[in-house]
């Protein structure tokens, strides 16, 4: 494959402005020199102001996707983002279970844009925990879903841990608990797996645009797992490409605008 190395397959949602879901997912693993194929759940009619219209593609033709990608080209990593609704859930669970053993499984839970427009229908909860989360190498929340998931109110790394305890009792081998939404000066994030944890802390990036950093870190990290790196290593990595990735974000749009995907490629930086 010359100098690609890493196969991620992403199952999530298309994003038709480009910042967040599929699209992010591509330029992450493609800027990372992994290589991205995908299977698409649902189309969005969105722009940085907010998401107009969900159209769900039908799960089996999700599952479709998945399987010929699969079959033929392969995976190292598999990364999850929006799947919406209880059946498509169950159809990509049953892919992962039928074709997907050994190949590492990232998930980021999406479950509410950040203008509030639901993502992941209310009934499909227990899928998700009940199936999905057990199939999980590593396992993506914000604070919102991981609330949700647990029922936990979270306001500092305490309740953090708590939170993080829960997931791995449903099932998760690794949880990376993302902190971004408690507020403060500083940027908590939580690793947490068999009873150890490693806490990351920064200082908070401020900036509006910040479009599509969930699916961005997800699949930054799930690059890293299809390269061969370590989690704690390819945590680490994707951290410091999603801060830069912030940092250097073009101020595109009118409302909350994407990131930088490209800033490590020197076509673009000069």
């Amino acid at each position: 494959m010359g100098d690609i190395r890493g196969r991620v397959l992403i199952v999530a949602g298309s994003d038709s402005g480009g910042g967040a879901g599929i699209q992010a997912d591509i330029k992450t693993v493609t800027a990372l020199g992994g290589y991205a194929a995908t299977a698409v759940t649902a189309l969005t009619a969105q722009n940085t102001e907010g998401v107009a219209e969900v159209r769900p593609v039908e799960a089996n033709f999700v599952a479709h996707q998945m399987r010929l990608v699969l079959d033929d080209i392969g995976a190292d990593c598999i990364k999850l983002g929006m799947l919406f609704s209880t059946e498509t859930i169950t159809a990509v669970c049953d892919v992962v279970e039928a074709v997907g053993e050994g190949i590492p499984l990232v998930v980021d839970p999406v479950m509410v844009a950040k203008d509030g427009c639901v993502l992941l229908e209310e009934e499909a909860l227990d899928i998700l925990k009940q199936r999905l989360i057990p199939l999980t190498t590593l396992f993506m929340p914000n604070i919102p879903e991981a609330e949700n998931l647990t029922g936990i109110t979270l306001r500092d790394i305490d309740d953090m841990r708590r939170a993080a305890g829960m997931l791995t009792t449903l099932g998760a081998r690794v949880v990376m608990l993302k902190g971004g939404h408690m507020g403060g000066d500083v940027l908590t994030d939580l690793l947490h797996w068999d009873g150890c944890e490693k806490v990351f802390e920064d200082k908070r990036v401020d900036h509006d645009d910040t479009h599509g950093t969930g699916c961005t870190f997800a699949s930054a990290v799930a690059v890293g797992l299809a390269q061969g790196m370590g989690v704690h290593a390819a945590v680490v990595r994707a951290r410091n490409y999603l801060r830069e990735a912030i940092l250097t974000a073009p101020s595109l749009g009118h409302g909350q605008g994407p990131l930088n995907h490209v800033h490590n490629i020197p076509y673009y930086t000069g």
